[in-house]
């Protein structure tokens, strides 16, 4: 069931002073087991080689960074994660506990969250975000949260939302967060795709990766793939 749109007044200035709380003494050791990690994900799945790094650092220096988490009413003594998740991917590896924010958020405060925590320490790609924006829109979320939680203004989510409805979501974790294509080529191969009627998930399944050391690589391959089928079939009529 979708989830109503949310007022937003008042919801940035609340997540930003939950931030600067970080670096207060409101910081819990919880238990890994009773953090679930349901939820809106911003990120194309961590690899093993992620995890196992950002672990022999917490094991050598232990967890810097907390991670985010908020109560969940319907169940005590557990928490559902707002930002962190390789961390915490990293501590359940390690069999360690959490050292975490608790904050009791609604769910619109804790996408504004997750989407401040990103900007000041991830770099997503273009089209993570594009992915982040459009599972916050099938999810009910306002327009106006998508916007906040992403920096992006009106213009730049339509143009995520156009590129997000045309390659398919399985399509986009193949290729993998490829953070050196950047938005025209995405949208650039959207309307190749939209425009010449191409079946990208049957196109990407018949590659091969294997040989190839990272994502900007596979969309390379998916491009060339597609440009090749554009050669030998006319243009169709444009999907609405």
């Amino acid at each position: 069931e979708a989830k109503p749109r949310f007022p937003n007044t008042g919801a940035m200035s609340g997540v930003k002073s939950t931030l600067k709380d970080l670096s207060s003494n409101a910081v819990r050791d919880i238990a890994v087991d009773a953090i679930e990690e349901d939820g809106p994900r911003d990120r194309l799945s961590f690899t093993d080689a992620d995890v196992t790094a950002l672990a022999q650092s917490i094991k050598a220096h232990g967890q810097q960074v907390p991670i985010m988490v908020r109560p969940v009413a319907e169940r005590p003594n557990r928490y559902r994660i707002v930002y962190g998740r390789r961390r915490l991917m990293a501590l359940r590896a390690l069999g360690l506990p959490a050292k975490a924010l608790v904050r009791s958020l609604s769910d619109e405060e804790a996408i504004l969250a997750q989407g401040q925590e990103n900007a000041q320490r991830l770099d997503p790609s273009f089209i993570e975000k594009a992915l982040f924006a459009a599972e916050l829109s099938e999810a009910g979320y306002a327009q106006d949260v998508i916007l906040d939680a992403l920096a992006i203004d009106k213009p730049m989510l339509s143009r995520m939302a156009k590129v997000a409805r045309t390659i398919p979501a399985e399509v986009i974790q193949t290729i993998g967060s490829a953070h050196g294509v950047g938005r025209r080529r995405w949208e650039d191969l959207a309307d190749s795709v939209r425009s010449h009627g191409i079946d990208l998930r049957q196109t990407v399944t018949a590659l091969d990766f294997d040989d190839l050391r990272g994502s900007d690589d596979r969309f390379a391959r998916v491009v060339q793939a597609v440009a090749d089928a554009t050669r030998s079939d006319p243009p169709a009529r444009a999907l609405r």
